[in-house]
């Protein structure tokens, strides 16, 4: 029994590490933080209240893909979609590595790279589902939460350090995601797409739609994707402000993703003892 067990394991971890590797992007625009006192610099003219919204932007993008998941799903599979959200995450994110003239251009890419994220957060958990069961099923889940911290701490410190010399640089980070997307393609199966008919309980074919199915969500989960968007915030904001204050104190880009980095990984250790 053991020896199957082990076995099947075996079988399901490659499958597993191909849907896990999109949350390592989960927290991947939070890496911007570090280097918020940095583009105010380059910014001189635009206050600093909009450069701070390089972090929290991010948000809104997320809110956009949470409501259009559903829509997605039946248009794509969810294999598709994961993809879709990882290249949008890519793109997104190297952009402001060739074109940083503009903030707004840079704020619309911290959208898109949101909504790419948004799709994430919505398609692991589902691929999870449909792939594994039992104790594999939370054991997995157990997994994502590790993936989702690793991938902050790696990609804040990293980021910080590329950053360090000139914040343009801090962007190349999200060459990750072009290594995850091909992960993804060749790791993942591919599945069907949510069928927009299906049967009522006296057997009648009822069509299955975007609003019809936000209007029949339950209240409480409206409520906790506010909780979610307030506690992502505040986060964000954290680190932006602390970019601001060690810059003030002489401190660069790649000292304040290490700091912050660090405090990830101890706040990560203290929720695990706990």
């Amino acid at each position: 029994m053991k020896k199957e067990f082990f076995l099947m394991t075996k079988k399901n971890l490659r499958l597993a590490v191909g849907i896990l590797s999109m949350n390592l992007l989960l927290m991947g625009a939070s890496a911007v933080g570090a280097a918020i006192a940095a583009i105010a610099k380059s910014f001189p003219t635009e206050p600093i209240s909009k450069v701070q919204m390089l972090s929290t932007v991010p948000q809104l993008g997320q809110i956009i893909a949470t409501f259009l998941f559903a829509w997605l799903t039946y248009h794509l599979t969810r294999k598709n979609v994961g993809m879709l959200a990882v290249a949008v995450v890519a793109v997104s994110g190297l952009l402001p590595v060739f074109f940083n003239s503009s903030l707004n251009l840079i704020l619309a890419c911290m959208i898109a790279m949101g909504f790419g994220l948004g799709l994430i957060t919505n398609v692991v958990p589902v691929l999870l589902q449909e792939h594994f069961e039992g104790e594999q099923r939370a054991t997995v889940m157990g997994w994502s939460v590790g993936f989702n911290n690793i991938g902050m701490m790696a990609m804040t410190a990293i980021g910080g350090v590329l950053g360090g010399s000139n914040w343009h640089n801090l962007f190349w980070i999200y060459i990750i995601a072009v290594i995850i997307l091909v992960a993804v393609f060749f790791m993942v199966p591919q599945d069907i797409k949510t069928p927009r008919v299906v049967k009522t309980a006296d057997d009648q074919e009822k069509k299955v739609g975007l609003w019809s199915t936000l209007a029949h969500l339950n209240g409480r989960i409206y409520i906790i994707l506010g909780i979610t968007l307030i506690m992502s915030l505040i986060m964000t904001m954290f680190m932006a402000n602390e970019s601001i204050l060690l810059a003030s104190k002489g401190q660069g880009t790649s000292y304040t993703a290490i700091i912050t980095a660090i405090w990830e990984y101890r706040r990560h250790f203290n929720r695990v003892l706990t």
